[in-house]
């Protein structure tokens, strides 16, 4: 105890909400600390919320995670249930800010052994939370699993009984990782979350190492259509309701604006898009500004005019009218707007928002629409017409989208720009060898395109 008040500046006074001992470590600059919690304490650090989980949001404060999947939870609950007696579940990892962790008493070290290693005392002080990095679900069905079988047990349940003495005598190991940047947290969980797949959208906005993720979530924070993202779906690779693409898509149509059809792979794109940057003669960060503005200002451009967008931006249509009766409610119909406005980038004497206007007028939007048994713009692409037959007869036509294989939306690409150059003298450009070469619809030139054929030995 302090025995004067010049000694009190170097005691803590803030409580801690939650006491444990632990190795603490370190991995690279990162700290951590390793501990063995009771599962009833670790049950009761979420009562507590000590444990914080978050659905994920685009401008939240604090680190999140992807949205709960209860089938996934339930069968975990049921797997922990029915194995009670070799509860092996593996450690869950928590990150929490440096600032968090108060050390009490230092028990041990290493040794010498120059490995950062302490046997620790410590205190989580109040005020701050232990954010989930990676067990979300199993936190939850462990949750779950531990008021059920309590309730089960006050039930007179004999086989409750037996799973609740497991449970109550049994451990988790957690990792406490030292990390306070939200999105350093965010990339953390990307790259730790493998039990279940992470959504593509999920990716692309919670890992902001990548060039193309940054840039497409930048695109879709001030592109008109999506209302500051607010018709972005990112924790599902589909969209629904008010939202008009995922963030998946709305990445691969960004990158398809600068970099065409060359991204068969996320590494291709990020090289791909690193080349355009440094055409710039910019750095990472000044670069990605104008390729944002320049991405934005055209896709507001053609949020006015093509036909559908134009529709929701004057409010004549929802969201949800506008995924089910236009091609480009589609990610093909969206891929192929970028890829046609990536052509007009690359060619020298053409006007992107001439461009725009033209696939405004020439070209048939509406999904439903058939011309002698066809669609008008984009027949056996992003669209499949289906004759009704009534014996024998033809009496009508069904019309569905062509599916979003690259196959599709780069026929129609390369179909509506044969399109554009053939009625537009000053479009000619457009399917040039060089235009298309680098828009990765044919080989550059002096450039072999697909793969290299197998060597024939003779015998």
């Amino acid at each position: 105890m302090p025995t004067g008040l010049s000694e009190l500046q170097n005691v803590d006074l803030l409580p801690t909400r939650y006491e444990g001992v632990g190795f603490a470590f370190s991995m690279g600059q990162l700290q951590a600390i390793q501990i063995v919690v009771p599962i009833q304490d670790v049950v009761a650090m979420a009562v507590d919320q000590v444990v914080k989980r978050d659905d994920y949001e685009l401008d939240g404060e604090d680190p999140g995670n992807r949205l709960v999947n209860k089938p996934h939870v339930r069968k975990i609950k049921d797997g922990l249930h029915k194995h009670a007696d070799k509860l092996l579940m593996g450690t869950f990892i928590f990150a929490t800010s440096p600032d968090a962790i108060v050390t009490k008493k230092v028990l041990g070290d290493s040794g010498g052994s120059g490995a950062d290693i302490k046997l620790v005392t410590f205190g989580i002080r109040s005020g701050h939370s232990l954010f989930i990095l990676d067990a979300q679900h199993r936190n939850e069905a462990l949750g779950e699993l531990w008021n059920e079988t309590l309730k089960a047990v006050k039930q007179g349940d004999l086989e409750a009984e037996q799973v609740a003495a497991y449970l109550k005598k049994s451990s988790v190991p957690i990792l406490i990782v030292l990390e306070n940047n939200r999105d350093e947290i965010s990339r953390m969980f990307v790259t730790l979350a493998s039990t279940k797949p992470i959504s593509p959208s999920l990716i692309a906005v919670m890992d902001r190492e990548s060039l193309a993720n940054r840039l497409g979530l930048a695109v879709a924070k001030e592109w008109a259509l999506l209302g500051n993202a607010d018709r972005l779906a990112f924790q599902t690779s589909t969209a629904s309701g008010e939202m008009l693409y995922s963030a998946a898509q709305i990445r691969g149509a960004t990158a398809s604006i600068f970099v065409g059809f060359r991204d068969r792979s996320p590494d291709i794109r990020e090289a791909a898009l690193m080349k355009v940057v440094h055409e710039l003669g910019q750095s990472e960060e000044q670069a990605l500004v104008s390729l944002v503005a320049e991405a934005v200002d055209l896709l507001d451009y053609a949020y006015e005019r093509i036909p559908g967008w134009k529709d929701m931006a004057s409010g004549a249509i929802t969201p949800a009218e506008f995924r089910a009766q236009y091609v480009h409610g589609s990610a093909a119909g969206l891929y192929v707007i970028a890829g046609i406005i990536c052509a007009a980038r690359l060619s020298s004497g053409v006007d992107p928002k001439a461009v725009i206007d033209a696939l405004a007028t020439d070209f048939e939007w509406r999904k439903d629409k058939v011309v002698d048994g066809q669609h008008p713009s984009f027949n056996d692409t992003l669209v499949v017409v289906e004759p009704q037959l009534d014996e024998g007869q033809v009496v009508g036509y069904k019309t569905r989208t062509g599916g979003g294989n690259r196959t599709t939306y780069e026929k129609a690409t390369r179909r509506a720009l044969g399109h554009l150059s053939a009625h537009h003298d000053e479009f000619a450009e457009l399917t040039s060898p060089v235009v298309l070469g680098e828009l990765g619809l044919a080989a550059r030139p002096g450039e072999k395109r697909g793969r290299p054929r197998a060597t024939v030995i003779s015998a």
